[in-house]
């Protein structure tokens, strides 16, 4: 395998140092918090994906920053990978998500985009604000209802915002960026399950806003 460029490395590292740093920081700022004194120690451990401009990835261990074998295909180029790296699925610009085999080989097609694989090898799509999940085997049907996201996100963002994008925990909880009708009002939840037909979650800690003074406007 040949040799990643120095700079290569050394720019994706550095990218991922100072992501560690800024978290770091932030945790010790929280309102409330006491200091201690002391500075954690940035430990960067596992695999760090590099890919190019084509889509070809390299794996870089931690700390070693020595090249490995992947674990993986990565996300790349409008292709969402499933975790064994079997299927990939792309929203088209007109006619929904297309699934696709290994070889980018057409096999199905679903109504809706933002497609996200599970961990059991589920797909998830976003349709008119609604969550769907399509297997390989059997109808499409519905996870999450624009209706009952409101609900479950009553009093923590407008009812405006609907899903964008999610990214599967398990097979019944996921992270979710959601969008308002402004290009600006965007928000990242995390931890929402189902349990039943009902969504628990978020806890008041688990919104972010891209302008937290836009719900607190709107909520007044």
């Amino acid at each position: 395998m040949a040799r990643l460029p120095t700079w290569l490395i050394v720019a994706a590292v550095g990218a991922l140092v100072a992501l560690a740093a800024a978290d770091a920081i932030r945790v010790r700022e929280e309102p409330g918090s006491r200091s201690t004194g002391t500075t954690s120690t940035l430990d960067l451990n596992g695999v760090l994906l590099v890919a190019g401009p084509d889509c070809s990835t390299r794996a870089i261990s931690l700390p070693a920053l020595k090249e490995e074998r992947g674990p993986r295909r990565l996300d790349c180029g409008g292709l969402v990978w499933s975790r064994d790296g079997t299927l990939a699925a792309r929203c088209t610009p007109t006619n929904g998500t297309e699934i696709l085999t290994d070889q980018l080989q057409f096999t199905a097609r679903v109504a809706g985009c933002s497609p996200a694989w599970r961990e059991d090898g589920a797909l998830s799509v976003i349709r008119n604000g609604d969550l769907l999940i399509f297997r390989r085997r059997g109808p499409v049907r519905l996870f999450v209802s624009r209706s009952t996201l409101a609900e479950a996100l009553e009093g923590e963002a407008p009812r405006a915002y609907e899903l964008s994008e999610v990214v599967w925990m398990d097979a019944t909880r996921f992270a979710a960026i959601l969008h308002g009708r402004q290009p600006w009002q965007q928000a990242i939840v995390r931890a929402l399950a189902m349990r039943g037909s009902r969504i628990s979650g978020p806890p008041r800690k688990g919104m972010a806003y891209s302008r937290p003074s836009a719900f607190r406007a709107k909520a007044m």
